[in-house]
């Protein structure tokens, strides 16, 4: 049997702020596949679109938005 490989994984969390964005530049010049979240739509789209990553929406000062966001990811990510 043939194995398959894939790129690693990284999640990105604060994507659309400058510490995030330049995370998320880094590893995508590393060759990962990359989530960025943020709670900021258009600057999240913004990098997103630029590192070609998969957003995903998290306010890391909501307790149910986390829980969303983790359980959201882990159905992505099995």
């Amino acid at each position: 049997m043939q194995s398959l490989q894939r790129n690693p994984v990284a999640l990105v969390v604060g994507a659309a702020g400058s510490g995030g964005a330049t995370s998320a530049r880094i590893l995508a010049s590393r060759g990962f596949d990359l989530i960025c979240a943020d709670n900021d739509g258009r600057s999240l789209r913004a990098i997103c679109d630029e590192v070609s990553a998969t957003p995903a929406y998290c306010d890391v000062e909501s307790a149910a938005s986390v829980e969303i966001f983790v359980h959201d990811i882990a159905g992505r990510l099995g």
